[in-house]
């Protein structure tokens, strides 16, 4: 998790000394974090996801499933969103709502007023 931790937190823009102010806990502690010195409770690991705008999966590396989407459609919009930085996960999503509240591409069942 010490990886993902430092890589999270530079992706963030993070300092160690802002994250540690953005969760009240000592810089001490994320440094021995992410030298492997020691390993990091539920309840950080909590605190750091929220700081880092991060799942805990993603927080412990884990990546999603993405095979057990039955819609080869829906799989490969998943595998494409896990493989982009943030910027293109944000970008992928804002397109997404756009094609959605156009109206255009609603089915059926959930038809939504386009100007709500």
């Amino acid at each position: 998790m010490s990886l993902q931790l430092k890589n999270l937190r530079k992706q963030a823009g993070m300092l160690q000394k802002d994250l540690a102010e953005k969760t009240g806990i000592r810089i001490r502690t994320i440094q021995s974090w992410e030298r492997e010195e020691a390993k990091m409770g539920l309840d950080s690991a909590c605190k750091i996801a929220d700081a880092l705008d991060c799942s805990l999966d993603e927080l412990a590396g884990r990546k999603f499933n993405v095979e057990k989407y039955s819609d080869e459609n829906q799989k490969m919009i998943n595998m494409s969103y896990e493989n982009m930085n943030k910027r293109g996960q944000e970008r992928l999503a804002e397109q997404a709502h756009v094609m959605y509240k156009s109206g255009e591409y609603q089915s059926e069942d959930n038809k939504v007023s386009r100007t709500a």
